[in-house]
């Protein structure tokens, strides 16, 4: 039993304080929840893979021109094949782009 307007003063004040000082155990129950659903959404996206996407498509395409430059041609022209020239410089950007790797320059 106590004085009303006291009690209601309280009840206020507990009200503002439990809006403008945060609960750290809840914002931490928040962030493990969000972790979960987000290494859920991203297990699920994994298992559901398709490696013939357009980018991927992009990707093999580009790589094989890189390899092609890189690897390929070298090897035949040192074994005496004459094998044409390409440009990889575009296809080298581009693949480094969509794995994520460009560098700025």
């Amino acid at each position: 039993m106590g004085i009303p307007i006291i009690d209601s003063l309280l009840g206020i004040g507990k009200v503002v304080a439990d809006r403008l000082i945060p609960d750290r155990n809840k914002a931490a129950d928040q962030a493990h929840e969000r972790a979960a659903k987000q290494t859920d959404v991203t297990a699920e996206g994994e298992r559901a893979r398709n490696y013939w996407t357009p980018r991927a498509i992009v990707m093999y395409a580009m790589a094989f021109a890189v390899i092609y430059g890189v690897v390929i041609r070298p090897f035949a022209v040192a074994f005496g094949l004459p094998l044409p020239e390409v440009d990889i410089s575009a296809p080298m950007r581009l693949l480094l782009g969509l794995l994520g790797l460009e560098f700025a320059g």
